[in-house]
């Protein structure tokens, strides 16, 4: 049995490398990766994150060999009724920056596995309270200035410069920086699996 994990994301492999595991990287499709609505209530929103998750673990689960365990993630931020995902651009990340200045706001990841031989696939969603202090205009600038936020879901990096801005975390850090892996533990033991199985020996 291989592990693929089906992402572009460097920080959800480096997360795996550190542990020392054996596994693969097929990069999903883009078009396998279903948009979300920027606005709608919380609950609805974990409701519908294991969609974009699942989709990109379908996508790769058919363009690899039987016997895989397929992994998947998606995070997103999610503040005062609105999803910021990546901006993209300076000028929607300094907007994301200052909505989420002094406030409270939620990381949201769902974590999908698919076993390709049986087709069998499971998620779950993975919730972490994260405040931030109040910001300075200097201080935003500075920080889109360094290009951090622009690839990250929120506009913030909790493993680099974006830890500066967090006053408090309630939860799973890991989940902040996009992969929670006591989640993925936990959905692979749905399959007789845990990631000690794909240790390098």
């Amino acid at each position: 049995m291989q592990l693929v994990l089906a992402s572009t994301s460097p920080r959800r492999q480096q997360m795996l490398e550190a542990l020392g595991l054996q596994f693969t990287v097929v990069a999903p499709h883009p078009d396998a990766e279903k948009p979300l609505p920027r606005h709608l209530p919380l609950a609805r929103l974990q409701q519908l994150m294991p969609e974009v998750s699942e989709g990109k673990a379908r996508d790769v689960a058919e363009r690899c060999q039987q016997n895989s365990l397929v992994v998947a993630a998606d995070t997103v931020v999610y503040c005062q009724g609105q999803v910021l995902g990546k901006p993209g651009g300076a000028l929607v990340a300094r907007r994301y920056l200052e909505k989420l200045s002094g406030r409270a706001h939620r990381v949201l990841s769902a974590v999908t596995v698919q076993d390709t031989q049986t087709g069998l696939i499971q998620s779950a969603v993975e919730v972490t309270e994260v405040r931030f202090r109040k910001l300075t205009q200097r201080e935003i600038d500075r920080y889109v200035a360094s290009g951090e936020p622009l690839d990250k879901a929120g506009s913030y990096g909790i493993q680099g410069w974006g830890g500066l801005l967090v006053e408090s975390i309630k939860g799973r850090q890991d989940n902040v920086v996009g992969f929670p892996l006591g989640t993925l533990e936990e959905v692979l033991k749905i399959f007789g699996r845990s990631l000690y199985d794909f240790a390098r020996v």
